[in-house]
């Protein structure tokens, strides 16, 4: 699922929602640049867990996005996936990459 990049400001808490017919994991690359996560996306304050796996990009302002997973159960996805800037966030100049995959 490819984010654009001109969202990279949101602030929104449900900024991506989207349902599946079976287990998922989904995979989310966040800029290493930033000082800080969104609190949805923390492993300290949510279900996402780092996968210590790095992309790396052409995009100047972020060259390199960390992985973090979460696995979900067939339905919607719950809670939605938040804006790149979203409550907690800081730092973050590109906005994140989402993959998903059959479990």
């Amino acid at each position: 699922m490819l984010t654009s990049n001109a969202d990279s400001t949101n602030t929104d808490d449900d900024y991506i929602e989207f349902t599946t017919d079976r287990p998922v994991t989904v995979y989310v690359a966040y800029d290493a640049g930033a000082s800080s996560l969104p609190d949805w996306l923390d492993p300290a304050s949510s279900s996402f867990i780092s996968t210590s796996l790095d992309i790396q990009t052409t995009d100047p302002l972020s060259p390199t996005l960390h992985v973090y997973s979460r696995a979900y159960s067939a339905g919607t996805i719950f809670p939605p996936l938040g804006g790149n800037m979203a409550t907690g966030a800081v730092g973050a100049d590109s906005n994140y990459l989402v993959i998903v995959t059959e479990q």
